[in-house]
C-alpha cells in the first residue's frame, strides 16, 4: 500500500487503519504507531483520519463505512447535480469532484468534533492521551508538568497526559493516586480525568484517590478552590480548603458496599486533621507515613498491597471487616501486622509475596 498517498478519507476507509484507532489488532497497532512516527508529514491527515473513525463511524465495520459514505453521496448528488464515480478517473471534472467530496468530509467530520465536544466536554478519548508518568508497587515518583505543575505519584499509580497539554488546554486523566501543586493559569483549566470524577482547578493544592480497584474515590483540598463533576449525573461541587468528596466507585470489581439509589451520590467531610504533627492523614503518604482511620482491614489491605509490593488474601471472610485506626512510620509489613493483632485476633502467614490472612 502507498499509503503516502492516502488523504483522511483514504485512511478512514483503511481496515488495518481503522483497527488501529479503535485498539482492536495488537499487530495493527504496532505497524500504525511505526508508521506514524516514520512519516510525521502525515500526521494531519492521520489525525482527521481518527477523528473520522472514533467519531463519524464510531468504530463501526467497513460495510457501515461504505454505507455511511454513500448516503453522502446521494445528499451531494441532489446538490450538484450529478453523481459521483465508485473508481477515479483521470478526468479533471471527477478530480475536482473528489476534492468537493473529501473537503465536504473533513468539513463534516470538523462539525461531528465541534457538536460531540460541546456535548461531551467533560469525555475524553483515547486516541489523544499517552502515558506520561507511571509508578510501580512499593515506589513513589516526583515530577514536573510541562506547565510546572507539581505531581508527586503514589504507588502503582499512572498519568496519561493529553497530546495537546499546555497549548489549548491542561487535561490529564489519573489512576491511582497523586498530590498535585497547580501551576496558575486562569486561561488554561487543570483538569483530572478519573473513572469517577472530572476535577477542574485553575491554580491550588490537593491530592485525588482514584484507583480503579477500589470502592471509594476520593479527591481532597489542601488550599484554593476545585470543581468535582461527577462522571454519572451533571451534577457538581465547589470544594473548599480542609474538605474531601467521597463517590463510591460502582465499577470496583470487589465493591462490597451497598448502594441506596435514593441517597446522595457523595459524601463532603473535612480532612482527618493529626495534630501531632499539624498535618492530614490524606496526604500523609508523601511523607511516608501510613495512615489508617476507622478503615476495615479489606481497604487497609489494598493500601499495603501497593505499599510494600505483596499480595494478601483473607482465607477467613470474617476479618475482612475488621477495623482499624492506626499510624505507622518506617515500619516493615511484619511489624505492622503484629501491632494490628495487638487489637484484633487474627493470624497471618507470609509464603514468598504473599501474605494469608485468617483466625
Amino acid at each position: 500500500m502507498h499509503y503516502l498517498s492516502f488523504s483522511a478519507e483514504d485512511f478512514a476507509l483503511d481496515a488495518s487503519f481503522r483497527n488501529y484507532c479503535v485498539k482492536a489488532n495488537d499487530a495493527d497497532i504496532h505497524f500504525w504507531e511505526q508508521w506514524i512516527e516514520n512519516n510525521p508529514s502525515k500526521k494531519e491527515e492521520v489525525w482527521q483520519a481518527k477523528q473520522m473513525v472514533l467519531l463519524l463511524s464510531g468504530g463501526h465495520s467497513e460495510h457501515q463505512l461504505t454505507a455511511d459514505r454513500l448516503r453522502f453521496k446521494e445528499m451531494m448528488t441532489k446538490h450538484l447535480g450529478n453523481t459521483f464515480p465508485d473508481k477515479p478517473h483521470a478526468s479533471p471534472v471527477v478530480k475536482l469532484r473528489k476534492h468537493i467530496f473529501r473537503a465536504a468530509v473533513a468539513i463534516a467530520a470538523f462539525a461531528a468534533i465541534t457538536a460531540l465536544g460541546m456535548l461531551f466536554r467533560d469525555k475524553t478519548y483515547q486516541s489523544s492521551y499517552k502515558t506520561f508518568a507511571a509508578s510501580k508497587a512499593g515506589e513513589k515518583k516526583f515530577f514536573l508538568l510541562a506547565d510546572g505543575t507539581k505531581v508527586t505519584l503514589n504507588a502503582g499509580s499512572n498519568i496519561d497526559i493529553s497530546e495537546s497539554f499546555n497549548k489549548s488546554t491542561r487535561e490529564i486523566r489519573l489512576n491511582g493516586e497523586a498530590f498535585f501543586e497547580v501551576a496558575h493559569n486562569k486561561d488554561k483549566p487543570f483538569i483530572i480525568h478519573t473513572q469517577t470524577m472530572n476535577i477542574k482547578v485553575l491554580g491550588t493544592t490537593f491530592n485525588v484517590k482514584a484507583y480503579a480497584e477500589d470502592n471509594i474515590m476520593e479527591t481532597s483540598l489542601i488550599e484554593g478552590s476545585v470543581e468535582v463533576g461527577m462522571n454519572n449525573s451533571r451534577e457538581k461541587v465547589i470544594l473548599k480548603p480542609s474538605e474531601k468528596i467521597i463517590l463510591p466507585n460502582k465499577a470496583a470489581k470487589e465493591n462490597r458496599v451497598t448502594h441506596n439509589e435514593n441517597a446522595k451520590s457523595y459524601i463532603i467531610q473535612n480532612l482527618t486533621y493529626d495534630q501531632t504533627d499539624s498535618s492530614f492523614a490524606e496526604i500523609s503518604w508523601k511523607e511516608s507515613r501510613l495512615v489508617f482511620t476507622d478503615q476495615s482491614f479489606e481497604e487497609l489491605a489494598k493500601t499495603l498491597e501497593r505499599w510494600y509490593n505483596i499480595h494478601i488474601r483473607f482465607d477467613d471472610e470474617s476479618t475482612r471487616a475488621f477495623r482499624f485506626t492506626a499510624t505507622f512510620e518506617n515500619k516493615s509489613i511484619v511489624q505492622v501486622l503484629d501491632a494490628l493483632r495487638l487489637s484484633r485476633q487474627f493470624r497471618y502467614t507470609i509464603k514468598e509475596n504473599e501474605i494469608i490472612i485468617d483466625k
